[in-house]
C-alpha cells in the first residue's frame, strides 16, 4: 500500500480500518516515495521539489496498520533533492537541527528578521527541531520512508489557496508553515501542467497541501507579496479538532476574516462601523481614564481574548475603544 508516487500537486489522505495482512513483513506494509528529481526544472516545480509525495498521509483509524490505538504514516517533507535551489541535501549540515546555524536560504525572508531589523537564529527558531511536519513521538521507519507517529496526534490535511486573480502567474512560495514545536515545513505549490503553443505555459496554481498535527498552533509565512485573498482549510476534521494559524502579513492594510461564510469582525469594528468614528460621533464611550481596560488580542489564549494579564472569554473584548479605534492589540 503505497500513494502514487506519480501525483506531483497532492494526493488525497487515506484512512484505513479494518486490514487484514497474510504473511506480509512489517517493513512491506506501505512504502512512501520520494518526489521524482527531474521535476526541477522550469517546465515542471522550478526550483523545489514538487509537494505531492513530500506531504502524503495515511490515517490508521483502528490499530489494523500500525497496531495498538492506531495513528498516522507520515511522509519525510522534511527531505529535499540535491538539485533543489531553495533547498539543500537532506544532509547538509545546514539541514541539521542545533548545529546553530544562522542562514537559511529556504525560508521566507521574514523569518530571518526581528522587526526591528535584528538577526533571527533560524536553527534556534523556527527550526529547532528541523524541517517537515511536525511529528514529536513519531519514529522513523526506514523502509516505509516514512514517520509512524500514534494515536495520541492526529495528522490532518491543511489547504492553503491563493484566492487572487493571479494565482497561476505570481508566486508566493516557498511558503513556511510552522509549528510551535519548531518544525517548519516548506511548501512549494503546484506543477505546472500546461503546454502553450508548444512551450510550457509557466502557470502555476498557488494551492499548498500541508501536512499538519492538530491542536497545534501554527505560523504560516509567504515568500512572496501575500495574498489579498485566501483560503485555508482543515479537510475532513471531525469537531473537536482544530489548528491555531497565525497569518504574517508584511503590509498594514485591514483585514478581513470570514468563517463559513460570515464575515468575523476585528476589535476595531462595532455592527459594521469603526469604533473610531463612533466615539468622535459620540455614540461610544472611549476607552480612557476610569473606562481604560488593557485589553489586548492574544494568539496565546484560545479564545482570542486577553484582559489585565489573564485570558478571558471572547465575548469580553468586544467592548469600548480607545481614539485610535480600540484598545491595543498584539498583531
Amino acid at each position: 500500500m503505497a500513494p502514487p508516487a506519480i501525483v506531483a500537486d497532492g494526493t488525497m489522505v487515506a484512512s484505513v480500518r479494518e486490514l487484514r495482512f497474510l504473511d506480509t513483513p512489517e517493513a512491506s506494509k506501505t512504502r512512501f516515495y520520494d518526489p521524482d528529481p527531474a521535476w526541477i526544472n522550469q517546465a515542471d516545480c522550478v526550483d523545489m521539489d514538487c509537494d505531492g509525495p513530500k506531504h502524503s498521509l495515511i490515517r490508521d483509524e483502528d490499530g489494523s496498520l500500525l497496531g495498538g490505538g492506531g495513528g498516522a504514516v507520515v511522509t519525510r517533507a522534511e527531505r529535499f533533492s540535491s538539485n533543489s535551489f531553495f533547498g539543500r541535501p537532506y544532509g547538509h549540515p545546514t539541514n541539521t537541527a542545533g548545529q546553530g546555524l544562522w542562514w537559511y536560504p529556504q525560508v521566507p525572508s521574514a523569518m530571518q528578521t526581528t522587526r526591528e531589523g535584528g538577526v533571527v537564529n533560524v536553527s534556534d527558531t523556527w527550526v529547532k527541531n528541523g524541517f517537515g511536519v511536525s511529528r514529536p513521538g513519531c519514529t522513523l521507519v526506514e523502509a516505509w520512508n516514512a514517520w509512524k507517529c500514534p494515536s495520541a496526534s492526529s495528522y490532518r490535511r491543511l489547504v492553503i489557496e491563493s484566492m487572487d486573480l493571479d494565482h497561476e502567474i505570481r508566486r508566493i512560495s516557498p511558503v513556511a508553515v510552522s509549528s510551535d514545536d519548531g518544525y517548519t515545513d516548506l511548501l512549494n505549490g503546484a506543477m505546472d501542467h500546461g503546454w502553450c503553443f508548444s512551450y510550457t505555459c509557466l502557470k502555476r496554481l498557488m494551492t499548498f497541501h500541508a501536512v499538519v498535527r492538530t491542536n497545534v498552533p501554527y505560523t504560516i509565512h509567504f515568500t512572496g507579496s501575500s495574498p489579498q485573498s485566501l483560503r485555508v482549510s482543515l479537510q475532513h476534521t471531525p469537531v473537536g479538532e482544530a489548528v491555531h494559524v497565525r497569518i504574517f502579513y508584511k503590509g498594514s492594510q485591514r483585514l478581513q476574516v470570514f468563517a463559513n461564510g460570515v464575515l468575523t469582525e476585528d476589535l476595531n469594528m462595532l455592527n459594521g462601523k469603526r469604533k473610531a468614528q463612533l466615539v468622535k460621533s459620540n455614540k461610544f464611550a472611549p476607552n480612557s481614564g476610569a473606562n481604560w481596560v488593557d485589553e489586548r488580542v492574544s494568539l496565546e489564549c484560545a479564545s482570542g481574548c486577553n484582559i489585565g494579564g489573564a485570558c478571558s472569554p471572547s465575548g469580553a473584548c468586544q467592548r469600548r475603544g480607545n481614539v485610535h479605534g480600540a484598545n491595543m492589540f498584539d498583531k
